[in-house]
């Protein structure tokens, strides 16, 4: 059970990382036209503020924290020219995250979905966990659109609708066969498990 819960924490904070960047493009966004060094006020807030921060995010996420430092200084700042060109850095490095994540390695992606069928096939009696999993694999099927090594809208509708059905206290089975589907289609993205001791048989004889 223990494998379970690490597993669930790296969801739990991919999930909070994406929370924290939508917030931030949402403030950049301005709507209110208010000044910059409000701007910087709620940047701090989402970031700097948070009761995660060091936990989660401050080693974790190098990009988000210098996004967050940068949002202390416009915070701070009386310059108006200075103030401008840290949004623009601002923006330069949410384009840097957003880069980064439609170029997630194929190999993490499939690791990612591996783990997330894993934890759905132990959790399929608890609908706590399939409903946080139905709600992080729709995110990804919309973050990662066309570079999809796995349809996480289909994972998301395994546990979309076994979830359903037991908060209805009528449960329907698990559809495996839509699991086993998506657990096929990610076996050329695993990494090979090298075989030691044929490696060592190999090298025995060079």
């Amino acid at each position: 059970m223990g494998g379970v819960i690490s597993c669930y924490d790296s969801f739990m904070y991919v999930d909070r990382k994406q929370i924290v960047i939508d917030k931030i493009k949402h403030i950049l966004q301005n709507s209110k036209n208010e000044p910059l060094d409000c701007l910087g006020s709620y940047i701090v807030g989402a970031t700097l503020a948070r009761d995660d921060w060091e936990d989660v995010f401050q080693d974790n996420y190098p990009l988000i924290y210098e996004i967050a430092e940068l949002g202390a200084e416009l915070e701070t700042t009386e310059d108006t020219e200075y103030a401008t060109n840290i949004i623009h850095e601002i923006k330069e490095k949410l384009d840097q995250i957003n880069w980064h994540n439609k170029i997630m390695k194929q190999n993490e992606q499939a690791i990612l979905a591996r783990d997330m069928i894993q934890m759905i096939r132990e959790n399929a009696d608890n609908s706590d966990v399939l409903e946080y999993l139905d709600s992080f694999a729709f995110s990804l099927a919309r973050g990662l659109e066309d570079s999809s090594v796995v349809s996480w809208d289909d994972l998301a509708s395994v546990c979309d609708q076994r979830y359903y059905s037991l908060n209805n206290n009528n449960p329907v089975p698990l559809n495996v066969e839509l699991l086993n589907q998506c657990e096929r289609s990610i076996q050329k993205f695993l990494p090979k498990v090298r075989d030691s001791w044929a490696e060592r048989k190999t090298d025995s004889f060079t």
